[in-house]
Parts: C-alpha cells; structure tokens; sequence
C-alpha cells in the first residue's frame, strides 16, 4: 500500500472531498443545523483560503443534536450517494469520528491497513458533546471518554500510529500490544468498548453547559471549547465557495497547536547531502519558502516540520525532533540544479528556533 500521494492523486482526492463537502452544507443548510470547520481545515481556511496543500482530507465539527439530525438526514436524502461510516454501523471501525463517504470509492489511509471496513473517499465528522462546567466532574468525563476511546481503537489496531518518538515510542508500542492481546484473550467486545466510550461523551447530553467537547484526539482536552469561542460562526473562504469557522479561529487553533500554525515561518535548514554513498555537500539549503510550501510537489510531514509542529498534535510545541522522516517529495539545491531527496534518514533540531540539520541520501 503506498504511503504518498502522487500530486495528481491528492488533487482529485481533495477535488472529491470538495463535492462530499459541498453537498453535506447543502443538506445542513436546508434543515438550519449548525456546523463549522476547525482543526487543520481552520488552518488552510486562514492561510491558504482553502486545503493546506498537502493535506487530504476536511475536518467538519457539528453539536451532537445537529449530528444526530444529520445522521437521520443522509439515509433519507443522501442514501443514494453516500453511506455512513461509524461504529453504529460498522463494529469494525474503531475511531470516534463519523465518515460520510461517498458510494463507489475506495480510499485506505496506511494506519488503517488492516482494519476491514468499507473504506472510501469521506468527509471527516467530529460530534461535539456537552462537556461538564465543574471541573472534578469534566476531568471524569474527558479521561473516562479518552479511555474508553483509545481501549476501543486498540482491540482493532495493536500498533495504532503514536505521536511519541524513540525509546518511548518502543516502550508505548510492547504495551499498546500487551493491550490488544490481552483484550482479545479476556473476550472485550468492541461493543462493550463503544457503548463505554459513548456513555462518557454523551453524560451531560440532557444538560445546558457553557462548553461542547471532542475528547478522543490523541490529547483529550485539546477540542473543548468554550461556547462563547464558537458563536457567533463565521464564514471565511474554502476554495471555491465559504465555509462557518469558529469566531474565535485563531485563539482555538493557538491552542491546538501552538502560535505559530496560522503563517509560514521562514526557516534556515542546512543539509548533509549523499549520493550514491558518498557525501557530495554538507551544507545544502533545501529550496522551502512561501512558494514551494504551497506547490503540489512539497507534501505531508517535512513542510509540516518547517511550519512549526505542523498538525501533530504534540504537547510540547517546542519538541519537533523526529518529525522528518521518509518522505518522497523534497527538494535541495546542489550545483544550480534541484535534485529530488528520496529518503530522509535523520533529523535534528532544538527548541522552535528556525535552524535545523536533515541528513540526506539520495
């Protein structure tokens, strides 16, 4: 299974999931539900009025009575176009987000490889729930649901993709696996993990609260929002049409992501440079700025790395070690001419400043 995108494969992806996109707000709109972008999709709202150019796929937030609407709404007006994907229909499907997919796609992420689903193309659906105003009761609330969540993503994946590096990366795997095994061996239904995990999410449905919640990202408290943050919703560009976005865009993402993920920063990188075995330059400068951040050619983690901490969601913003690795599609400048880097093998840097070594075998 290929892990990167040729670049005419992410622009008919990102083209599709602009239709799925664009028929959901239709259908959301006609029936006066509320729902509004975020995450990396506020970003590329902000920076690029559209996609971050590399990014394949649209992350869209509705409160849980508006999501439990539009469920209704898809079998009746959409059915014929879409199915939807979530544990409600599908025990296999181990995430707590919805997909609404469009009919006749198939579309596998590499970190979902061997979970059997109906994978497609899909639009990205995060039902946000009333979080607790008391604090000791919230805290409950949003480990008990991330728990429950993450228990239920394991029983399918016992390597699931973790945002932790080196030996702590070695040591949280031998015992993701423990866990899997373990589970499967003590007969933990995916069931009984989801009917725990939504229990969790959905406590304070029935209750008026000041904050609405998605708790089972990698951290559980990076998605509460308080819901004078939220309303009222504006509407920025989104490639071709607009699209609702928090009011208070910005403030949310610094959170999610640090203060420097709504602009480019300018980077200085130097690079060891081998060829064939043989180290050719030790000081190249990789060709990244504000055009070729935005090329189809530039992709995925390494341009995510010289933004900052791209979209990991990381606690620490100001430990971006390790985040550059493998990629296809990076360019150096050796000779006056630019040289396509195939595999990057180690990387370093120090804090957020803006210098960073790679080391490059072509």
């Amino acid at each position: 299974m290929p892990r990167f995108y040729e670049p005419e494969q992410l622009v008919h992806l990102q083209k599709l999931e602009m239709e799925i996109l664009r028929d959901f707000q239709r259908i959301c709109d006609e029936n006066n539900l509320t729902y509004f972008g975020f995450a990396g999709t506020g970003i590329g709202a902000l920076r690029h009025k559209g996609y971050i150019p590399w990014d394949d796929d649209i992350d869209i937030s509705l409160p849980r009575k508006d999501y439990e609407i539009f469920m209704h709404l898809v079998q009746e007006q959409m059915g014929d176009k879409y199915y939807v994907l979530n544990t409600d229909n599908d025990p296999n499907y181990p995430l707590a987000t919805t997909r609404l997919v469009l009919r006749g796609t198939t579309f596998q992420e590499f970190s979902m490889k061997d979970v059997d689903c109906n994978w497609g193309i899909f639009l990205d659906l995060y039902a946000l729930d009333n979080a607790a105003d008391n604090w000791l009761a919230y805290q409950l609330q949003m480990w008990s649901a991330w728990f429950w969540g993450k228990l239920l993503i394991l029983r399918s994946i016992p390597r699931p993709y973790l945002y932790v590096h080196g030996i702590t990366a070695k040591i949280v795997t031998a015992a993701c696996v423990a866990t899997h095994h373990a589970m499967k061996a003590l007969g933990i239904s995916k069931e009984f993990l989801y009917k725990k995990r939504e229990k969790a999410n959905r406590r304070y449905e029935n209750r008026q609260t000041k904050r609405i919640a998605y708790f089972c990202d990698p951290l559980p408290y990076t998605n509460t929002f308080s819901n004078e943050d939220i309303y009222p919703l504006r509407d920025l560009p989104f490639e071709d049409g607009t699209l609702p976005f928090p009011n208070h865009l910005e403030k949310l993402l610094t959170k999610m992501y640090g203060d420097d993920m709504t602009y480019i920063k300018s980077y200085k990188i130097t690079c060891k440079l081998w060829v064939n075995g043989k180290e050719v330059e030790d000081s190249a400068v990789p060709i990244v700025n504000n055009d070729t951040a935005n090329s189809e050619k530039i992709q995925g983690d390494f341009v995510n790395y010289i933004d900052g901490m791209g979209e990991e969601n990381s606690p620490n913003k100001d430990d971006h070690k390790s985040v550059v690795v493998e990629k296809k599609y990076i360019s150096t400048q050796q000779n006056s001419q630019v040289v396509d880097v195939t595999k990057v093998v180690e990387s370093s840097a120090h804090g957020s400043g803006s210098n960073t070594t790679l080391i490059i075998i072509i």
